[in-house]
């Protein structure tokens, strides 16, 4: 994760060290990737690579409004919102129903296929949909 502060309108470069020196009195967790660090003045830029690192146990699951944050977040809300109403039978009702999502269910790889989304762009996904708090 590459660290950006925003003074008088311009971005510097920011290292995570200086952040935690410059407010001594937060008690940052050690994995700064969910944190909203804008209160701060702080830009988090996650790249790929970062994104890649990141280990996803196959049968993690969030919530549906997380999981719906996430698609909005990489671009794909509304495209999922006319996928969804084109399904049938069960696999509408699971979308419209269902209180998590569960990244290794056969709905989220049917999804997944139909807008050939990589592991990647899961992840992606997934981690921006576990960035919001419950």
């Amino acid at each position: 994760m590459k660290l950006s502060v925003i003074r008088e309108g311009h971005r510097f470069p920011y290292s995570e060290r200086q952040l935690r020196l410059d407010h001594p009195n937060v008690s940052f967790p050690r994995d700064l990737s969910t944190v909203d660090l804008s209160p701060y003045g702080v830009v988090a830029e996650t790249s790929r690579a970062d994104v890649g690192n990141q280990v996803f146990p196959a049968h993690q699951r969030i919530a549906m409004h997380c999981f719906l944050y996430g698609l909005r977040e990489f671009g794909l809300r509304v495209q999922f919102e006319n996928y969804m109403l084109g399904l049938e039978g069960h696999a509408r009702d699971y979308w419209m129903s269902a209180p998590y999502v569960v990244r290794s269910s056969t709905y989220v790889r049917h999804m997944a296929a139909h807008f050939g989304l990589s592991d990647y762009d899961l992840t992606a996904i997934y981690l921006a949909g576990s960035s919001i708090e419950e």
